[in-house]
């Protein structure tokens, strides 16, 4: 199955009959980009998240395990405290992927890093730990993808700056 196949049989939900989760592309995932709420994040993905907020200060985080299929991940949003309800004043940062997810372009994890700049070419920067692709348009965003023995070990994608390697591993 080409690349551009296997992104449209998630889109529509057509591989396995399972419900399915969006590819993750450089200028979102399935229609989420950062600064959306939570409300909104759960209609595009279709997906129950529950928020863990932490309010402290006047800064509100919160963190959202993502458990659809085999993908499992975790979101992250942040927004003022002390606004109600939580589902509209809390904003997409980030998520990060330890299972299940791939790309537009069919790089996932367990991809070797072969895979990744076949995929990317010289669009990537990065370490022996990880490869970043930045979007070109604003705001800009990130693919992170975290490498371990030239694997991919887990895939985020946020905000630049705001895109971090595996913070936590979500208990699906």
């Amino acid at each position: 199955m080409t690349a551009a196949a296997l992104a449209a049989a998630v889109v529509l939900g057509v591989a396995g009959g399972a419900q399915t989760f969006p590819p993750i592309a450089v200028d979102g995932i399935g229609g989420v980009r950062p600064d959306m709420t939570l409300r909104a994040v759960r209609a595009h993905w279709h997906v129950p998240l529950r928020a863990s907020v932490d309010e402290n200060g006047s800064q509100s985080r919160a963190e959202a395990a993502v458990c659809v299929g085999d993908v499992e991940g975790v979101t992250y949003f942040t927004g003022a405290s002390g606004f109600r309800p939580l589902d509209t004043h809390l904003f997409f940062q980030s998520a990060v992927f330890t299972a299940g997810a791939r790309t537009d372009t069919g790089v996932g994890i367990g991809s070797s890093v072969a895979d990744v700049r076949k995929a990317y070419g010289s669009r990537l920067r990065g370490t022996r730990s990880e490869l970043r692709l930045i979007s070109a348009k604003t705001p800009r965003t990130t693919i992170l993808f975290e490498l371990e023995s030239q694997r991919v070990k887990a895939i985020a994608f946020g905000r630049r700056g705001s895109v971090h390697a595996t913070l936590f591993v979500p208990a699906c």
